[in-house]
């Protein structure tokens, strides 16, 4: 029975819809090479044309993900990411 109950949790934890697992997810760096976390993360998926720039701005995926008309909080645009697909890759 408790075999049972560990494998429910981790699937349960496998499932979850997060950011870092999204194909969209874009992880901030400092200095570029290190990883500063996900609430500085953005979302590939929600982003703007900045006029002045001409370039696109993405959003923060902790904004992404508070906002209902963007991904809100069931992950509703969340695409499963490849193994082999990596977010380090531009």
């Amino acid at each position: 029975m408790r075999v049972l109950a560990i494998f429910n949790i981790i699937y349960f934890v496998a499932s979850l819809k997060t950011c870092r697992n999204c194909r969209f997810y874009l992880p901030s760096f400092v200095g570029g090479k290190y990883e500063i976390g996900d609430y500085f993360s953005k979302c590939k998926k929600f982003g703007y044309v900045n006029t002045n720039t001409s370039e696109i701005e993405y959003t923060y995926s902790v904004t992404a993900r508070l906002e209902e008309s963007q991904c809100g909080k069931k992950a509703k645009y969340h695409e499963k990411r490849d193994r082999e697909e990596s977010y380090y890759a531009e």
